[in-house]
């Protein structure tokens, strides 16, 4: 038996990912830090996932590997030059989330990231 349950409805929608971060950030259940870097990862996720889907809706082609982020952070830029370097700052808070425990994570820092994945999102929206 498996942990995951294949979809058989809609896809799963990248906003949720964003949701998700909305409701972490507050959410005292959990470290403060934790629950900090996680609403960052997810926050970025949702932007990028959302830039994504709507630029190959676009026409656009992307890779398969690990340069599909610097792709899509250059070919939005491409259409929307503030939306892309957004998501290029979205993507540097993530990394850093991610991978420098040293770094020190504010809430304040993830509500400014929540607020960035939401003009990426409203701006990405607008592409045609």
């Amino acid at each position: 038996m498996t942990a995951f349950t294949p979809r058989s409805q809609l896809p799963y929608e990248p906003r949720e990912f964003y949701n998700l971060a909305e409701l972490l950030i507050d959410d005292t259940k959990y470290d403060e830090e934790s629950r900090g870097r996680t609403s960052i990862g997810r926050a970025y996720y949702a932007a990028f996932l959302f830039a994504r889907e709507k630029l190959q809706g676009l026409g656009e082609r992307f890779s398969s590997d690990y340069r599909i982020h610097e792709e899509v952070i250059t070919t939005l830029g491409e259409r929307n030059h503030v939306a892309g370097s957004q998501l290029n700052t979205l993507r540097d808070h993530r990394n850093s989330a991610d991978y420098s425990m040293r770094a020190i994570i504010h809430l304040q820092l993830c509500r400014t990231c929540l607020k960035l994945s939401e003009r990426i999102i409203l701006a990405t929206e607008k592409l045609r």
